[in-house]
């Protein structure tokens, strides 16, 4: 059996006090069996033991260690600290999103702002300029909820300059970090989307670039709760393309965006025009009308879009009508679909004309009479239309 010191498994003699191999104090007889297990070679034992007496032999050493591990660990902090500051800046996620937008490229936008409406399917690819130009100019922190202490660098405002179908803009995007951790890159959280109301009250959806989107009656005096979100750009807008009433011509409408000014909303209003297979149906319809009209006997036919009440034929008998020429209609959006009960006006472009004959004693009389249809047309629950020549959505409840 061998003596060895408790601290560094040096071999040492059995008078000795202290440990000529580490300096440490042997405070008594340590007996351990130094013979190598069964099986095990005795150079790796001593290889073995070699590696476990090393460590510092002196307080210098301890000391010149303890400052290496020290520098270590404030090395690591200062590399992360810099990687933070200069890879992770805040204007990294901005130039980020203006980049993906000038590439019309909706996948990549998405994943940087989800929850965007226009940003659904392949909203960017058509219909839409994104804007140009972008500056970069002052960023600063957030306010502290403690003036004492220092701005919280968890939340930057980036102040961005661009321009959106040739109007200079200036704004402030927000971004957001984790307030720690070993990596904290930045991500956009406000003021990269502006608002925009799709106004039209009779019809229910429009295309925004590719996207379809609901539109509204009117443009709220104050907030922007039924607003569709949109980045910044040059959007075209027109109606969906499945209503049954109306087609629309193209609208373009600049969108801005930017923390500042939220509320500012931009409005457009559907530029609408009748749908060519629409008017035909409802043509078809009056047409009926009028012709079952033409077969009565009466020179003012009751719920006829033609007539004749003068004093000179008062008395009248064997009256029979000829239409010697059908008007010509379109339909506009209703001017209010509450009284009118549809959601779009018939309005007489070419009066047709009628006339009668008739008989008054012994003369015998003709009169001439312009056709001009008003009314309104009411879309059913199959999506066929109904034509209501006064304005009565009685005349359309038989249909349905």
């Amino acid at each position: 059996m061998t003596r060895v010191c408790p601290a560094c498994s040096a071999p040492v003699d059995d008078v000795s006090r202290f440990c000529r191999a580490c300096g440490g104090v042997l405070p008594e007889l340590v007996d351990i069996d130094l013979s190598p297990p069964a099986g095990v070679p005795l150079q790796k034992v001593r290889r073995l033991a070699s590696l476990a007496r090393w460590r510092p032999r002196t307080r210098r050493a301890r000391l010149v260690l303890a400052a290496v591990i020290v520098a270590v660990v404030l090395g690591t902090g200062a590399v992360l600290w810099t990687g933070q500051e200069v890879v992770y800046t805040p204007d990294a996620p901005v130039r980020a999103w203006f980049d993906v937008l000038a590439r019309r490229d909706t996948a990549a936008a998405r994943d940087l702002a989800g929850g965007v409406a226009v940003l659904a399917d392949d909203g960017l690819a058509s219909g839409y300029e994104p804007p140009t130009g972008l500056q970069i100019g002052e960023i600063t922190y957030g306010t502290p909820t403690d003036v004492m202490r220092r701005p919280n660098k968890s939340i930057a405002y980036v102040t961005v300059r661009y321009q959106v179908g040739g109007q200079q803009v200036e704004g402030s995007i927000e971004v957001v970090r984790e307030k720690s951790g070993p990596v904290r890159p930045w991500s956009l959280s406000d003021g990269i989307t502006g608002p925009l109301y799709v106004v039209s009250p009779v019809v229910e959806q429009a295309r925004v670039a590719g996207t379809t989107v609901h539109t509204v009656d009117q443009v709220r005096a104050s907030g922007t709760s039924d607003a569709v979100w949109v980045p910044p750009g040059v959007y075209t807008v027109t109606a969906a393309a499945d209503d049954p009433l109306f087609d629309s011509r193209p609208v373009t409408v600049p969108v801005l965006a930017g923390h500042q000014h939220p509320d500012k909303a931009t409005s457009v209003n559907l530029a609408l025009t009748a749908r060519p297979d629409a008017v035909a149906v409802i043509n078809k319809q009056i047409k009926a009308v009028i012709d079952d009209c033409a077969k009565r006997d009466d020179l003012n036919p009751i719920g006829c879009p033609f007539g004749y009440s003068g004093l000179d034929t008062i008395g009248a008998s064997g009256v029979h009508w000829k239409i010697t020429k059908y008007p010509q209609i379109t339909l506009t959006p209703a001017e209010n679909q509450y009284v009118s009960g549809g959601l779009a006006d018939v309005v007489t472009v070419t009066p047709g004309q009628a006339s009668a004959t008739f008989e008054r004693g012994r003369e015998s009389g003709t009169r001439t009479v312009d056709i001009s249809p008003g009314g309104a047309v009411r879309v059913l629950a199959d999506l066929s239309l109904c034509w209501n020549q006064n304005s009565s959505a009685l005349a359309c409840a038989d249909m349905e």
